[in-house]
């Protein structure tokens, strides 16, 4: 059973609970803003169509297949750098815009 979510805007959390359509984002400090999104939840109607999208988005995006299939196209991007080098970039799993730097364990040898 998918819940409906209200959240504090943060640059930390990346999914957009407002376009799923499974609850409201809230700025920080606004308590009026809690109070309305509560309010809309109340309605059982809301709620339970909220619950379900989110339900829903979490099964197709947060699944063992997504985790192993972005697992692997982060494993297999092209570093830019030597494989013997300890550092390498690779794409942030859920925004393509954005890179992280990745420092290689000691353990590994050889190419990804």
């Amino acid at each position: 059973m998918g819940k409906p979510v209200v959240i504090t805007k943060s640059p930390h959390i990346d999914v957009d609970v407002e376009a799923i359509g499974c609850g409201f984002t809230v700025a920080l400090g606004d308590v009026d803003g809690w109070t309305d999104a509560l309010e809309k939840l109340r309605d059982p109607a809301v709620a339970t169509a909220a619950g379900s999208r989110g339900r829903a988005w979490a099964e197709r995006h947060w699944n063992a297949d997504v985790a192993t299939r972005r697992s692997q196209r982060t494993s297999r991007e092209p570093s830019g750098r030597p494989p013997d080098s300890p550092l390498w970039v690779s794409q942030a799993p859920r925004d393509p815009d954005r890179i992280r730097l990745c420092r290689r364990h000691p353990s590994v040898t050889g190419t990804r």
